[in-house]
């Protein structure tokens, strides 16, 4: 029985290839032999390289406090230019649990009302964030009876 012509041939070609592609490989791999991307790096007498500085990480935002207040009555806050978002931080605890009151609005400069940021009656303690809707010159106008309160104004920064 004899092997057709075009089947050596065929192994023949075959077998170069691999052998041609491990031959590459071997070279890649060790590093002599030119780069496969197309480009090649050349030096230039004199030259150095200076590596890159390493870049400061950016401070992820978050919201910050620009402004606290606290007590325990009623207060009028000095007015503030407050970016949309702004959050209004306010908690209390009651001196007198049965009976107290807090109560705080929210008014443009010109003394317009603008919103009910927190109306709490008759509890031992309680917190919440308002968030401003609208940019704006603003002050707060604090109502407290029988507790001891705290504000903070927060931006996003």
């Amino acid at each position: 029985m004899s092997i057709p012509t075009w089947s050596v041939a065929a192994a023949a070609v075959l077998i170069a290839c691999l052998a041609c592609g491990l031959l590459v490989q071997a070279v890649n791999h060790t590093g002599g032999g030119q780069s496969t991307s197309g480009t090649q790096a050349h030096s230039t007498p004199g030259a150095t390289h200076t590596p890159a500085k390493p870049t400061a990480t950016p401070k992820p935002k978050a919201y910050v406090t620009i402004k606290s207040y606290s007590g325990s009555g009623n207060t009028q806050t000095d007015t503030l230019n407050l970016p949309d978002g702004t959050h209004i931080v306010w908690s209390y605890t009651a001196t007198d649990p049965s009976a107290n009151l807090f109560s705080v609005t929210l008014y443009t400069s010109d003394g317009t009302p603008q919103d009910l940021v927190a109306n709490d009656a008759n509890q031992a303690s309680n917190q919440a964030t308002y968030t401003v809707h609208g940019a704006g010159k603003y002050y707060l106008n604090v109502q407290a009876l029988s507790v001891n309160w705290t504000i903070k104004v927060q931006e996003y920064q």
